[in-house]
Parts: C-alpha cells; sequence; structure tokens
C-alpha cells in the first residue's frame, strides 16, 4: 500500500471514528428515540423495544438466541456475537461493540472502564473523542476535581415542540406533551439522521470511491 492509499484510508478511519461518537446536540434528530439534556451534555434515549447502535441511532432489539440475529443489535452498543465454546460447539451471545466494555450489565467507552462520576456518568467528551468527561445528573453539577458532586441548576435547553414542554424526568430534561407529565412525541423512525452522521456517510462513501478508482 503506498503513501497516498495509507491517506486515504487513515481518512475514512477518522470519518468512521466521527460517525460512531456523532455530537449529539438539541437539534439532533434521534433514529427511533428522543434527546435528553444532563447538566452538560445531550443524549439520545430510545423508544420502546430499541436499543442504542450509535450516538443518535436506535436499532430494534434483538434477541441472541435466535441464530439469525448475529450481528443485530441486542443492548446499547452491543451485538449478537457468534462465539466458539469450545472446538467444536459455537454459541451467539451479546458482546459490546469495538470501543466499548461490560461493565455491571451495561457496555460503557473503553475510556470511561474505572471512571466514577458520583451522581451522574463518565462519557465520551462531545467535544475531543479521544477524552472522557463525567456528566451529571440534573441538580448536579462537576466539582473541582471533575466529578459530580456540587449541586447546581442546570437550565433545560432542549428544543421542545409547540405541543410540549420540557419537564425533569429521572434524572434528566426530556420534552413531553404538554399537561401529561409523562411521555413526549418520541423521535424519528425513518432516516432522520443528525447531519453530522449524514455528511460523514457521505464522506466515507467518497473516499471508499477514490479509492476503489485509484487501484483502477
Amino acid at each position: 500500500m503506498n503513501t497516498y492509499h495509507s491517506l486515504l484510508f487513515l481518512l475514512a478511519f477518522v470519518l468512521a471514528a466521527n460517525y460512531t461518537f456523532a455530537k449529539v446536540t438539541a437539534d439532533t434528530q434521534c433514529k427511533n428515540g428522543y434527546v435528553v439534556q444532563m447538566s452538560n451534555h445531550f443524549e439520545c434515549k430510545c423508544n420502546n423495544g430499541f436499543v442504542l447502535a450509535n450516538e443518535n441511532t436506535c436499532e430494534e432489539k434483538r434477541d441472541c438466541t435466535n441464530t439469525q440475529n448475529v450481528n443485530k443489535n441486542c443492548g446499547d452498543y452491543a451485538v449478537c456475537t457468534n462465539t466458539r465454546v469450545n472446538n467444536e460447539e459455537r454459541a451467539v451471545k451479546c458482546a459490546c461493540i469495538a470501543q466499548y466494555t461490560l461493565v455491571k450489565d451495561v457496555c460503557i467507552p473503553n475510556n470511561c472502564n474505572g471512571i466514577m462520576c458520583e451522581k451522574g456518568k463518565c462519557i465520551i467528551d462531545p467535544s475531543n473523542a479521544n477524552k472522557n468527561v463525567c456528566s451529571c445528573n440534573i441538580g448536579t453539577t462537576l466539582d473541582e476535581t471533575g466529578r459530580c458532586a456540587k449541586p447546581g441548576k442546570t437550565d433545560c435547553a432542549l428544543k421542545c415542540k409547540a405541543n410540549e414542554e420540557c419537564k425533569l424526568t429521572e434524572n434528566y430534561y426530556k420534552c413531553v406533551a404538554k399537561g401529561s407529565g409523562g411521555q413526549g412525541s418520541g423521535g424519528a423512525t425513518g432516516a432522520a439522521y443528525s447531519l453530522m452522521n449524514g455528511s460523514a456517510v457521505i464522506s466515507i462513501l467518497a473516499v471508499f470511491a477514490f479509492f476503489m478508482m485509484s487501484l483502477v
């Protein structure tokens, strides 16, 4: 592989990483889900029966006891994986995707393994995919050590629809139907991806096309 091909491969890898860790904002359209807000970041929550495939895409949750579901999503950041039990038998189990590790039955970013955030959770830094930060439950903010241990106020920055209002649900803000005190309108169910993810996919395809043409 010459230098030109190496550069194309590196660019495609970087774009793919950006696609996986796409920054979620108040404007993000979560496929099969909806945006919620914690103290210092936004994230997608999935509708019932769906799990996170990446930062802004939820896919139908599949049962790994069905061998036809290999490589299908079985949990947040997890897929059904064909594993070897012994030299003769194989079994399908739910396993975390690359760059994630299983901690207490939850797939978390590798960079967050062993990080304790108190009243919050460790996430990939929205501004730097190579770093981790703590994001706090609403009502708590970061202290001088970077942990969620200091009481503090966070205003809702979600962009709710005209018939919705921002409500504190569990430990985060979400948009709910006015007067319902419960469920909102849910999220996008079609191809409504965020602009970042859409452009990343197009860029990856373009780089791949140039790479293939260069081989001719």
